[in-house]
C-alpha cells in the first residue's frame, strides 16, 4: 500500500527537500519581481487570493490538520499520552489556518471588522488587532496541552522537535515578524512610503517575503515532524 510506514520513510525526506525548493523559489520571485518592477506578479504575489504561493501554502496547512486528525482518530482510547482532544484540536487550528490562509482573512474581511470593535486593542500605527485573538488562542491550547507535549517528547524527542521547530517557524513569519511590524516598523515604513522614499518598498517587500517564507517553510517542517509521528503510530498501531 501507498501509505505504510517503509514507503512513507523512503520518499518523506525526498519530499521534503521539494517543499524546501519550493519555498525558496516562490519567495525569490515575489521579491524579485516585486522590487524590480514595483509590483509582484500576480499568480505570484502573496497578498493575493488564489495566488500559487497562497494555494500552496493552505494545501500544506490542509496536510498538517489532516494528518492531526487521523492521529486522533486511530488513537485507542487506552494508548498514554497525547490525548485525543488535544490532537483535534491542534488539527482544527491548522484547519482553520487553511480556510483563513485560502480566503486571506486576515488581510481582508478580518481587520475591518476587528477595526470596527472601538474596544479591540490595537497597534500605535493601528491595524494588527489579530495578532490579540490568535496569540492568546495559542497560549491557551499550548497550557492545556502541556501534558501532551511533554508527553509526546518522552516517547520520541526527533519527532517532536522537528515538528516543534516547523511550528516555531510558521509562528515566527506569522505572528512574531508582524508583531514587530506593527509595534516598531509600520510608522515609520509609513511615513517613508508618504514621502516617496524607494527604500520604503524594498523593506516592506524583504518583510513580507521573510515572513511567507518562514510560514511556507515552517509548514514543510512541520509535515516531515508529523509524516515521523504517523510511520511511528503506523508501526506500533495506535
Amino acid at each position: 500500500m501507498v501509505f505504510q510506514p517503509t514507503t512513507i520513510k523512503r520518499y518523506s525526506k525526498i519530499i521534503l527537500l521539494v517543499l524546501i525548493a519550493i519555498d525558496i523559489i516562490l519567495a525569490l520571485i515575489y521579491f524579485i519581481s516585486a522590487v524590480t518592477t514595483g509590483k509582484a506578479l500576480g499568480v505570484f504575489d502573496f497578498d493575493r487570493q488564489w495566488s500559487i504561493p497562497v494555494i500552496y501554502s493552505a494545501i500544506q496547512l490542509l496536510l498538517i490538520g489532516i494528518c492531526l486528525v487521523i492521529a486522533a482518530f486511530r488513537k485507542k482510547r487506552s494508548a498514554p499520552l497525547p490525548s485525543r482532544w488535544f490532537l483535534l484540536a491542534v488539527g482544527a487550528g491548522f484547519l482553520d489556518l487553511f480556510i483563513e490562509k485560502l480566503f486571506k482573512f486576515h488581510s481582508s474581511e478580518l481587520p475591518k471588522f476587528l477595526n470596527s470593535l472601538d474596544w479591540m486593542p490595537r497597534f500605535p500605527g493601528g491595524g494588527g488587532a489579530w495578532i490579540f485573538i490568535y496569540v492568546p488562542a495559542g497560549i491557551i491550547i499550548i497550557l492545556l496541552g502541556y501534558r501532551d507535549l511533554i508527553a509526546l517528547w518522552k516517547a520520541y524527542p526527533k519527532g517532536t522537535f522537528i515538528t516543534v521547530l516547523g511550528v516555531v517557524l510558521s509562528f515566527a513569519g506569522g505572528v512574531f515578524l508582524d508583531f514587530i511590524y506593527y509595534l516598531f516598523l509600520q510608522v515609520k515604513l509609513t511615513q517613508m512610503a508618504e514621502s516617496g522614499n524607494s527604500l520604503a518598498l524594498i523593506l516592506s517587500t524583504l518583510k513580507i517575503t521573510i515572513e511567507e517564507f518562514l510560514e511556507m517553510f515552517g509548514e514543510s517542517i512541520t509535515l516531515y515532524g508529523l509524516s515521523l509521528f504517523l510511520v511511528k503510530r503506523l508501526e506500533r498501531n495506535i
